[in-house]
């Protein structure tokens, strides 16, 4: 099953782990209890307890389980800023600087 959100908040127990595969990169984020995060390919085994945070990057298999019970949170990470409108706003700012700029030496000439 494919799932999107923005933010989502569970209570996962050691005998009934989430699963997430091909993840779109997200932070979990720990609520409350212990939980044990398993990254695919990544040798540690993290424990998340309330208050921690961990990225997991696109495209990794994760396992969320309690030890013996934890409640988290998986926040969808902020895409970074296409450079298009990366671009579009340096041009208007550069804009805004430079008619600020004319208006200003207007008022010192008149």
């Amino acid at each position: 099953m494919k799932l999107q959100f923005h933010r989502a908040r569970i209570c996962v127990e050691f005998a009934h782990p989430v699963v997430v595969r091909d993840a779109r990169g997200f932070d979990l984020l720990g609520i409350g209890g212990r939980a044990w995060v398993t990254i695919e390919g990544d040798p540690r085994d993290i424990l998340l307890e309330r208050g921690s945070r961990l990225h997991v990057e696109p495209g990794e298999n994760v396992v969320v389980s309690g030890m013996p019970s934890a409640e988290v949170a998986f926040v969808a990470a902020p895409s970074p800023p296409s450079s298009g409108r990366y671009f579009a706003d340096i041009g208007r700012r550069v804009q805004a600087a430079w008619r600020s700029l004319r208006v200003g030496q207007r008022l010192q000439v008149a």
